[in-house]
């Protein structure tokens, strides 16, 4: 059945048909879907037209993200009666299809993020109905912000880099409604002052305006804000006072406001469950903040806690999360172990010389474990082992590790990063044991062909990272891995076509990226038999002259070739796989006939 077919479905309600390679001439055979409430069409890259829409009168939802060839034509769905979810972003919308959604009457939530057309949305002041706005990313847009003050059930507004201006600010701020206001990398902005007419807001965030000169002082005092992040202002304690008179923070996110100096002035937020002040690197008193009873997540990182701070820290007994990513005065873990309540701890680039962080694997409750570059030894891998609950362990860029075989002994493990650990090369075939694991990354290590040969024993890896392991030459086990999803074999110089050739049989396997590999095209006749590749990237494989075996694979949407300056032969064949969407030819020597045939069937071609 087509994609026509479904119009005689009269009980459908919800149709998905994301990344599909559905026509402007099929979409109109839809509109007899007499009762469809919600149509998803992402990344739907044939669609220039989408106004046959507008004959399905019962939608609610319609979703175009990432139509790329989609314009002025989704502005027509302003006419449907009961629309209320509508996302257009990363679309080729303009000025004139604001103008025609300006005249809704039903729309609750509309999404314009990434559309670089646009200029002026003063039109959508007339969508009475309009809840939530995102206009994230729509560089062009100046005019029009400040009209969106008049909209009675406005409640959220992201309008992260934008051009909005101060005085578009003012305007806005008349808003008796707005709950949610993101203006993050909005460089226009020199004052945020009137933000303090608004007294229903909630939720905050200011960062990285790198202009903002006046009114970040002035943000302490609104009454209801319970979330409140900046970047780049350079904030100081008397701005923590005016802070606490209000006791409805909930989340506070100060970045890099190397002015702030007593961290003891929070604990008169007696509500605070999240707080981060990562680059405030003159605040002291640090260890008070373990007397915050509710507060769940604390981010220190880039800051000077030191042993001490966090000895006092340990009392918490709320602290779920820990950040303390590039805390350099640090040396000793053992405090943290007090913290039975943890659950994550990021220590990352941290200067640990004792080297005692196995004993993180005490912590009954600890999920995720962040240690990288911190040169953890093979002595606190075996002590980290004896933990029963981590599901996940970053280590990457420890160059001390050879051996990680303690990891087997956590049977709980579902992720696992040892990337850029250059000596692994022992106990990595022994994960292939864990009866959990889901994700594992060896990209830049020693393995060899044993440890392929132990992880195929795997009845549970989903992604599977081999990027430059240069040790690796067969990889042929690995289609024992039924579970396999997506493989990552970049720059893998040792590997061969009949291993190659053998990863088409593996059942699930969706993403495979195998670029700057010396596969030929007769290892891609093996592979032409995978039933469910969606994306393959085979990036400067010069020695491939034929790409017609993949031809087989009906599933393929994304195909990347880029400089494989050797092909010659099968390009056009690439015209008949029915879900192809997108395709990389760039540096590949192709005549404009073939170029033609494959846009002609929707194909998106990168050159």
């Amino acid at each position: 059945m087509g994609f026509g077919g479904f119009g005689g479905l009269n009980a459908l309600r919800v149709l998905d048909l994301n990344r599909s390679a559905i026509t402007d001439v099929c979409l109109s055979q839809l509109s007899a879907c007499s009762g469809l409430t919600t149509i998803v069409l992402d990344s739907c890259y044939a669609l220039t037209d989408v106004s046959p829409v507008v004959q399905m009168k019962s939608l609610e939802k319609v979703s175009l993200r990432d139509c790329q060839n989609v314009g002025d034509s989704a502005g027509t769905l302003s006419a449907l009666p009961q629309l209320r979810d509508l996302d257009l972003s990363h679309t080729l919308v303009t000025d004139v299809s604001v103008n025609h959604l300006g005249s809704s009457l039903s729309i609750v939530r509309l999404y314009l993020e990434s559309c670089k057309h646009l200029t002026d949305i003063s039109p959508l002041q007339h969508i009475p109905t309009l809840e939530v706005l995102s206009i994230c990313s729509c560089r062009g847009v100046s005019r029009g912000v400040g009209n969106l003050g008049r909209l009675c059930h406005l409640l959220e507004l992201d309008a992260r880099e934008t051009g909005i201006t101060s005085e578009c600010l003012y305007h806005l701020c008349r808003s008796s409604s707005l709950v949610k206001l993101l203006l993050d990398c909005c460089l226009s902005l020199n004052d945020v002052s009137p933000l303090t007419n608004l007294p229903t807001l909630e939720e905050l965030s200011v960062c990285d305006c790198l202009e903002v000169q006046k009114g970040i002082e002035t943000l302490a005092t609104l009454p209801r804000l319970r979330s409140l992040r900046l970047k780049g202002a350079q904030l100081t304690d008397d701005f923590v006072r005016r802070a606490a008179s209000a006791s409805t923070f909930v989340e506070i996110r100060l970045y890099a406001s190397c002015c702030l100096t007593d961290a003891s002035l929070f604990l008169n937020f007696n509500a605070l469950e999240e707080l981060h002040l990562d680059g405030c690197n003159a605040i002291e008193n640090i260890g008070t903040l373990g007397r915050l009873q509710k507060l769940r997540v604390l981010s220190l990182s880039n800051t000077k806690v030191t042993d001490k701070q966090l000895f006092e820290l340990s009392c918490s007994q709320s602290l779920v999360r820990l950040d303390l990513e590039c805390c350099r005065l640090l040396t000793t873990t053992v405090p943290l172990v007090s913290l039975q309540s943890l659950e994550i701890v990021k220590l990352n680039n941290c200067n640990i010389v004792k080297c005692d962080t196995g004993c993180l694997g005490k912590l009954s409750r600890l999920r995720e474990l962040y240690l990288r570059d911190i040169g953890i030894t093979k002595e606190e891998l075996c002590t980290l082992g004896e933990s029963r609950t981590l599901v996940k362990v970053d280590l990457e860029s420890n160059d001390g590790i050879t051996d990680v075989s303690a990891l087997s002994m956590i049977r709980t493990l579902e992720e696992i990063n040892l990337r850029y650990c250059p000596d692994v090369d022992e106990g990595v075939g022994a994960l292939g044991s864990l009866p959990l694991l889901r994700e594992l990354n060896v990209s830049s290590t020693a393995v060899k062909d044993s440890c392929i040969l132990g992880l195929s024993h795997s009845c549970s890896i989903v992604r599977l990272n081999l990027t430059a392991c240069n040790g690796v030459r067969d990889i042929a086990p690995i289609a024992n891995i039924d579970t396999l999803e997506e493989l990552v074999l970049d720059a893998c110089a040792g590997v061969s076509d009949s291993g190659i050739g053998a990863l088409g049989k593996l059942p699930k396997l969706r993403l495979l990226h195998a670029a700057c590999v010396p596969v030929t095209s007769d290892g891609l006749r093996g592979l032409g038999s995978s039933p469910r590749l969606v994306e393959l990237v085979l990036d400067t494989c010069v020695e491939i002259t034929d790409v017609t075996p993949l031809t087989r694979i009906h599933t393929l949407e994304t195909l990347s070739l880029n400089s494989c300056v050797s092909l010659t032969v099968g390009v056009h064949t690439l015209a008949t796989l029915p879900r192809l969407r997108s395709l990389n030819l760039r540096a590949v020597p192709v005549d404009d006939k073939v170029l033609a045939l494959l846009r002609s069937e929707g194909v998106r071609l990168l050159r």
